[in-house]
């Protein structure tokens, strides 16, 4: 690949430093007078979920990395590996380290996940932005306690547990964003 220049790094843009992939998440060019300009990047490590904050300038060698994206079907997470297949040949399977997948404890069986792929070493998964988890255990609803719309913890079908309003019980399916963990809406009623 071709080393980039620090101006040439905005955001969308992945680079490796350090050995790590990261991502670049925001980016401004700053010059004050009579000094040299620089480049602020946030960056998000891909095999971690780390984000760090780096001031770049023109004596620093950044190297950049094409990913490309791929669908796969997530099928399991156990003990310290995931196993995924490529959509269109379910036999397939891949197993691949549980570290390289965002918010594992989230994703069912049989979603749709992202693989960002440098060649064919798998970098890093990503969950679909919200994913509908049907709620197995959820304790009782008691009224009366709040003065304003009150909530319980419940857990989902991943094991995972979710903070959720009142009226979830068990059996009913509910959307959750991936990124945050955050209860959206009940989709089906149990």
């Amino acid at each position: 690949m071709a080393p980039l220049d620090y101006t040439d790094i905005q955001p969308g843009t992945y680079c490796k430093m350090d050995g790590a992939i990261l991502e670049v998440i925001a980016a401004t060019f700053s010059k004050k007078s009579r000094q040299k300009g620089s480049n602020q990047v946030r960056m998000k490590n891909l095999s971690t979920g780390a984000v760090i904050t780096k001031t770049l300038h023109a004596s620093d060698k950044i190297e950049e990395v094409i990913l490309e994206k791929r669908e796969y079907q997530f099928v399991y997470a156990r003990n310290d590996e995931a196993v995924i297949h490529p959509k269109d040949t379910p036999s397939e399977r891949i197993t691949i380290p549980i570290e390289t997948v965002q918010n594992i404890h989230l994703i069912p069986s049989g979603a749709t996940v992202t693989a960002l792929q440098e060649g064919d070493t798998i970098v890093t998964l990503q969950p679909p932005i919200k994913v509908d988890l049907t709620v197995t255990e959820a304790p009782p609803s008691i009224r009366g306690n709040t003065t304003q719309g009150g909530t319980k913890k419940v857990t989902v079908e991943t094991g995972a547990s979710i903070t959720t309003p009142l009226f979830i019980e068990a059996g009913d399916r509910i959307r959750v964003k991936t990124a945050t963990g955050e209860y959206t809406e009940r989709v089906a009623k149990g």
